[in-house]
């Protein structure tokens, strides 16, 4: 029975033994998961402060050539507006110019007539 008992005993001693030699990796794995964890966590937060300073950075330039886009379109309505003005008053002078010429024909066709 002694010999059934230490048998017995050094079985406890070997799985006793492998258990720990498990809870050991297992503490190192969960140390490992640790450490990566707050590595991640750092790099996460230097990830979202880079990507605030992008979206700030587009953010001015969209502004910005907002701010451009609008000058310019002032600048082409002033234009068009000046071009408009600039074709009623060609037209005017056409129109005149028509009426000129007009009354020169008639005038020609009265002296031609005498």
């Amino acid at each position: 029975m002694t010999a059934q008992l230490e048998t017995k005993q050094k079985e406890l001693d070997a799985t006793a033994a492998e258990l720990n030699t498990k809870l050991e990796e297992t503490s190192t794995a969960l140390a490992a998961t640790e450490k990566a964890k707050e590595e991640v966590g750092a790099q996460l937060e230097e990830t979202k402060g880079e990507l605030q300073k992008t979206q700030q950075e587009l953010t001015a330039k969209l502004e910005a050539k907002t701010e451009e886009l609008t000058a310019k379109e002032a600048e082409l309505v002033q234009a068009k507006e000046q071009l408009t003005a600039q074709a009623t008053g060609l037209t005017a002078q056409l129109e005149e110019t028509r009426t000129t010429l007009a009354a020169t024909e008639t005038a020609k066709e009265e002296l031609t007539a005498q």
